[in-house]
């Protein structure tokens, strides 16, 4: 049995397309009482844009059956597609036969299936994307199990993670800054997931299979449908390794230059002091807070020495740049100047003389040496 909906419209016209007889789905299709259609032409309740198509059909109706689709006009103003059947009336009468299938449903059918289609051929692009991408990015369900990982997530973690089983992370085993576990329903993406905004700057350590481990930095954002209903979880994660190592390096030379004996002092391009050691505090007497920000130039006596021992392994300007820089001053064409260096072999020697030094010693100095060589600078 035909529902009303899928049931046809059907109608007598005359000639000229005035209507004589329609059934009740016809008016229903025209959201109109049934009466009132008798009598009316036809064109008056179909869309502008179809009345040429209508008027070939009413024509051409008369000696054979045509159909074409047209959009009726119902008294709501919305458009309705139909599939229109014109055939002339038994032989000897004057007239034409209508019927009229709804596409609507049909249209809506095929509307879905395109919007669907053009959903897949979206998430399809949108995989390929991430899978193209040299950085670990996965997604989640709305419970946190991975719907989608990348390469790149596979080589981070060191396995391959299991779609609807693993949940949280592709990681095997994950670790706080301080070493702590953390349980993988704690991590960035559950946040997420609880309380439906984007996680930043938290570092977090993951632990592979083979026992390598990975500081990385998760950049996890919320997924919503097209209502702004949370959906999931897509996330990031930034492989922060090499940095970690490099600040661990350089937090074992702060400890160092700050442990050292010597006086070691670091300055920018423009001669400006930005390290200050405890080295410097006992040599010079100036603290850190007092020398640091200060032109290097403060370190150099208002009455200029007669001698200066200089370092060639001196951290940013050598030693040899530090002798050619002060000969290029009219008070030091006449400075002492004697090159400290652990080097001794003659090329060694021909190059502080070439930047300008007058004495080369050799490390470790021997106090006795320096002194009497004080001596006979002072005797001269």
């Amino acid at each position: 049995m035909l529902s009303t909906r899928s049931a046809p419209g059907a109608a007598t016209l005359t000639a000229d397309g005035a209507i004589i007889y329609c059934n009740r789905r016809f008016a229903e299709l025209l959201g109109r009482p049934l009466r009132s259609l008798l009598g009316k032409p036809i064109d008056n309740f179909v869309a502008p844009d179809s009345r040429p198509l209508l008027e070939a059909l009413l024509r051409d109706g008369q000696t054979a059956e045509v159909q074409g689709e047209v959009l009726l006009q119902p008294a709501d103003g919305t458009p309705v597609p139909t599939y229109l059947n014109f055939s002339a009336l038994h032989e000897g009468a004057l007239g034409l036969c209508l019927m009229v299938t709804d596409l609507s449903e049909q249209r809506h059918y095929q509307e879905l299936q395109r919007t669907q289609a053009a959903l897949r051929e979206s998430e399809r692009r949108f995989r390929e994307m991430i899978d193209a991408l040299p950085v670990a990015i996965y997604t989640t369900n709305l419970q946190g199990r991975l719907t989608h990982f990348n390469p790149a997530a596979v080589e981070f973690s060191g396995r391959v993670p299991e779609l609807g089983v693993d949940s949280w992370c592709v990681s095997w085993k994950l670790y706080r800054p301080d070493g702590a576990p953390l349980p993988h329903d704690e991590n960035a993406v559950a946040l997420v997931l609880k309380e439906g905004r984007a996680v930043r700057g938290e570092e977090t350590i993951a632990e592979r299979p083979d026992g390598t481990s990975v500081w990385f930095m998760p950049y996890p954002t919320p997924l919503r449908d097209g209502e702004g209903r949370l959906v999931g979880a897509i996330n990031m994660l930034l492989d922060i390794t090499e940095r970690k190592k490099g600040e661990q390096a350089a937090a074992l030379l702060s400890a160092i230059v700050d442990s050292s004996d010597d006086a070691i002092i670091s300055k920018d391009l423009n001669g400006i002091i930005t390290s200050w050691n405890q080295g410097a505090e006992r040599l010079f007497g100036y603290s850190a807070e007092e020398a640091i920000g200060q032109s290097i130039t403060m370190l150099i006596p208002a009455d200029r020495p007669d001698v200066a021992l200089l370092d060639i392994g001196m951290p940013n300007l050598n030693g040899y740049d530090a002798c050619r820089r002060i000969r290029e001053q009219p008070w030091g064409q006449r400075m002492y100047l004697i090159a400290l260096t652990g080097w001794g072999q003659e090329e060694d020697r021909r190059r502080t003389e070439e930047a300008g030094f007058d004495q080369h010693i050799v490390k470790p100095v021997d106090p006795a040496v320096l002194m009497k060589l004080l001596a006979s600078l002072s005797a001269e």
